[in-house]
């Protein structure tokens, strides 16, 4: 009778293995927003939502002189729109609720294509 039972609890393991390995989902290796923000201004604390003077400190120490183009691309398109060729403004969600988002703007200053200023400020706005 142990065998049995011993024999069935096996089968049901490995299934259940088999089952879990083949139905979850892969992991993501994606790097959210605020934290790309984070270690574009110096820091390294994944997970952890910096003020905005913190970050804009950052970012203005590390990026200034920097091309304005690759942000937009480091940040993504769904954030970023370049309102003029001097002016970038990303919108990186932090929380989002089904009326309201409320995260940080990010507004990147530029001349002949170098960042020469950023600004970060708390924002909300209204969820799409």
């Amino acid at each position: 009778m142990g065998k049995i039972a011993l024999g069935t609890t096996g089968a049901i393991a490995v299934i259940t293995g088999v089952a879990l390995l083949g139905f979850s989902p892969a992991g993501c290796s994606c790097i959210s927003p605020v934290n790309l923000l984070s270690f574009a201004a110096g820091y390294s604390a994944p997970g952890t939502l910096l003020s905005p003077a913190a970050l804009e400190a950052g970012l203005n120490k590390t990026l200034h002189g920097m091309p304005l183009a690759p942000q937009r691309s480091a940040l993504g398109d769904d954030h970023c729109r370049q309102t003029t060729p001097e002016r970038m403004v990303c919108r990186i969600p932090v929380h989002t609720s089904l009326l309201l988002t409320r995260g940080l703007d990010v507004t990147y200053q530029a001349s002949g294509g170098r960042i020469t200023r950023v600004s970060v400020e708390r924002a909300v706005w209204l969820g799409d």
